[in-house]
């Protein structure tokens, strides 16, 4: 979730935001549960079109340095999904769905 967005550039070919990422993560063990990491982000949103007669964005992404140091880029599209009857922002590719193994404790 990105949020404390400063924007520049609104309303050109791209606009762009820095603030805050929280990603959040599987902590495993006694006191388990999903836990914030935060990242500073920087949001760029580009691909004007038409959408009711507005004008609006259909393109996201959010790009910041993880903690060890490599770039990373998540990439939104402004869609319905099928079966869907609003548009939202999606995953542009999607993630291959990941396995969590849990510890048992006895």
């Amino acid at each position: 979730m990105a949020r404390r967005l400063t924007w520049r550039h609104w309303g050109g070919p791209t606009a762009w935001a820095s603030g805050k990422l929280d990603r959040y993560w599987l902590q495993p063990g006694p006191i388990s549960g999903w836990r914030p990491t935060t990242y500073t982000v920087t949001v760029r949103l580009q691909d004007i079109q038409a959408h009711n007669g507005q004008p609006s964005y259909r393109k996201m992404a959010y790009v910041y340095v993880n903690r060890q140091g490599k770039t990373k880029s998540v990439q939104f599209k402004f869609s319905i999904q099928p079966g869907g009857l609003i548009p939202s922002w999606n995953p542009a590719r999607p993630a291959p769905a990941r396995r969590y193994k849990f510890v048992q404790y006895a």
